[in-house]
């Protein structure tokens, strides 16, 4: 599928972030939900929010509207 093909690239680079110590934002972040969401991965998309969090990083509108799906 398309959207599985954009996945891919997105996480790889999300996860880049975390090793060249780059900061993630509630933009990046909420991206990567919309990506998980659009690919059916609740169980993604909800991980991602509690990390979100943890780093206290406070949603917006856009973010829960990527949890609702």
């Amino acid at each position: 599928c398309m959207r599985e093909k954009r996945l891919f690239p997105a996480k790889r680079i999300f996860s880049e972030m975390d090793k060249r110590r780059i900061p993630k934002c509630v933009r990046t972040y909420t991206s990567m939900m919309h990506l998980y969401g659009r690919n059916k991965k609740w169980i993604k998309v909800t991980r991602l929010y509690r990390e979100m969090k943890e780093q206290n990083i406070q949603p917006t509108e856009l973010t829960f509207s990527a949890l609702i799906g």
